[in-house]
């Protein structure tokens, strides 16, 4: 979808709006379309006659427009397009939802990539600032989910934030534009681009003045039960932060996301045990969320060594697992980007390097400032050393020996003395 409005069509609307009626006609199967009622109608019509009344006498053969061949549909609805376009505003947006539907939902025959591209010359024959553009949009997300042709829509999302913008929508607007879309994209389960769509759509809704506490709790809840199914998510921080999530307080769904911010591994296989019921009503693994808990337990101790050598076994101890699957979690947890580390599978330990925070808080400050504090004084020893060996070195460095300095001293003075014999 580029920004291009550009559609060929050659002579007066009324000319283009009888020509469109013949079109039609002869789709019905007239025998005589030249004789139809609306092409009379159209072709005894003044010449300046308002693209408004073309639209309101042509809207009604959309049925048959749609039966129009492949090869000849495409260009069929652009001249439509250029009818409906000269119209005024009211008139365009009235008669939008009625092109989408038909467009959307017509003969069969007609291929949805053609549909498609179809809706895709409507989109771009508006201003580039019509809010209009945001329906056709949906309705071209929802025709390509509908047939398994999202990922043609895939490359056009990461625009929709500038769109928005460009459209002037309302922020209740743009939640539910978001929200559209993250629906159109799943199926039973949300795919990262739905998920992506809700998130937006749930903080998009902080900025609406409209918003109700609660109102969004399906979808907020929704949202926490993808993201801690997804197993290559780890960011709950943010998503804690945002108000429909908080108003999820007291709900199974966020005890467990309180967990996954600030609790380890045990505390985990309590809920799970407790809470069998609200574990399959977000549709989530348990063996899913062990090994993300797992993951999480080991970068909050590798937070606590870095710089340090960690042992195997200390591991294994955190993460309840055998010593001979450490390797196995510590190649995981760099997979996903929560540590960085160097295995000594001789001495059984892990170097680590660096490590990322589920969540900040006082304690990972105190981490820090205890990291800190340790290099600083390690700092201090360093130069305390270096100063102590530069002033040894500037003890034990050779001194000159004062028997040169008087030989220096007397050679130098004889020329002067030969100098004051020659002159007298």
């Amino acid at each position: 979808m580029e920004n291009i409005n550009t559609v060929f069509v050659d002579g007066p609307l009324t000319q283009q709006a009888e020509e469109l009626a013949l079109h039609c006609a002869k789709q019905s199967g007239s025998e005589q379309p030249e004789e139809s009622t609306l092409v009379k109608k159209l072709h005894a019509l003044d010449p300046e006659t308002p693209a408004d009344e073309l639209v309101a006498l042509l809207m009604p053969e959309l049925s048959a427009l749609s039966a129009t061949p492949a090869k000849e549909y495409e260009a069929a609805y652009n001249q439509l397009f250029f009818i409906v376009k000269s119209a005024a505003p009211a008139t365009i947006a009235k008669s939008l939802s009625a092109l989408m539907n038909e467009i959307t939902t017509g003969a069969a025959e007609v291929p949805v990539a053609l549909r498609l591209k179809v809706l895709s010359n409507l989109f771009n024959l508006l201003p580039a600032q019509s809010p209009l553009r945001a329906d056709i949009f949906l309705a071209v997300v929802r025709l390509a989910a509908r047939s398994d042709l999202s990922q043609a829509v895939v490359p056009q999302l990461a625009k929709l934030d500038l769109w928005a913008k460009e459209w002037q929508l309302t922020p209740a607007q743009v939640t539910q534009l978001y929200l559209e879309i993250s629906r159109s994209l799943s199926a039973d389960q949300l795919s990262p681009d739905a998920l992506t769509f809700l998130v937006k759509a749930l903080r998009s809704s902080q900025d609406d003045p409209t918003y109700t506490t609660g109102s969004l709790k399906a979808e907020a809840a929704r949202a926490v039960g993808a993201t801690l199914q997804n197993p290559d998510l780890y960011n709950f921080d943010q998503l804690a932060s945002l108000t429909p999530i908080r108003d999820l307080k007291g709900e199974p769904i966020y005890e467990l996301l309180s967990i996954f911010l600030q609790d380890a591994l045990p505390r985990l296989q309590e809920y799970l045990a407790a809470n069998a019921a609200a574990v399959a009503e977000y549709q989530l693994d348990p063996e899913v969320l062990l090994s993300k808990m797992r993951h999480l337990s080991l970068a909050a101790l590798a937070g606590r060594h870095i710089g340090r050598q960690l042992a195997y076994a200390d591991i294994a101890s955190v993460l309840a697992v055998p010593e001979d699957e450490v390797e196995l979690w510590v190649i995981d947890a760099i997979r996903v980007g929560l540590v960085q580390a160097k295995m000594d599978q001789m001495s059984r330990t892990i170097l680590v390097n660096r490590t990322t925070y589920r969540s900040f808080g006082q304690e990972e400050w105190a981490a820090i400032q205890s990291q800190l504090t340790t290099w600083d004084q390690s700092l201090t020893e360093t130069l305390q050393v270096i100063g102590n060996a530069k002033l040894l070195a500037q003890q034990q460095a050779p001194r000159p020996s004062a028997s040169v300095n008087t030989a220096t001293s007397t050679t130098s003075a004889t020329p002067a003395a030969g100098a004051q014999t020659t002159a007298s």
